[in-house]
C-alpha cells in the first residue's frame, strides 16, 4: 500500500467507509424529520428529549470515527460538538417547515449534548483502546 493511500495509517476505505456510514446516518435523520406524523407510542412521545440525545449520541460517535480517520484528532470533542450542533439547527429548520412539525430549542439542546456524549465517549474509548 502507497503513502498517498493512507492518513496516519488509515486506508482510504477506511475513511470512506466512516464518510460512507455517518452521510447515510445522517440521511436517516433527516428522512425522519420530514415525516409529519411518526407513529409513536404515548411513553415514546414523553421521552422525545432522551430520544434526540440517543440518536445525536451515535451520530457524535460517527463523526467522531470519520475525523480521526480522516487524521483529525485534536479539538475532536469541540470539533464534533459544532458539526453535530450544526446539523442538529439543519434538522430543527426543516422540521419547522414540515407540517404536524415544530422546531425545538429544547430539541437542538438535546441534539447538542448528544453530539457532545458521543465525541467524549468515543474519546474515552481510544484512550482505553490505546492503553490496552
Amino acid at each position: 500500500m502507497s503513502v498517498e493511500e493512507q492518513v496516519e495509517g488509515r486506508t482510504r476505505w477506511q475513511i470512506l467507509t466512516s464518510w460512507s456510514l455517518s452521510l447515510l446516518y445522517m440521511a436517516a435523520i433527516f428522512f425522519l424529520s420530514a415525516q409529519s406524523d411518526l407513529p409513536l407510542p404515548y411513553i415514546v412521545s414523553r421521552l422525545d428529549f432522551f430520544l434526540h440525545m440517543a440518536e445525536y449520541t451515535l451520530l457524535g460517535l460517527l463523526l467522531s470515527w470519520v475525523l480521526v480517520n480522516s487524521g483529525v484528532t485534536r479539538k475532536l470533542v469541540l470539533y464534533v460538538f459544532l458539526m453535530g450542533l450544526f446539523y442538529g439547527m439543519t434538522d430543527e429548520v426543516h422540521q419547522y417547515f414540515v407540517p404536524g412539525r415544530t422546531a425545538s430549542l429544547l430539541d437542538l439542546t438535546a441534539d447538542g449534548l448528544g453530539s457532545f456524549l458521543g465525541s467524549y465517549s468515543f474519546r474515552i474509548l481510544r484512550s482505553i483502546k490505546s492503553t490496552m
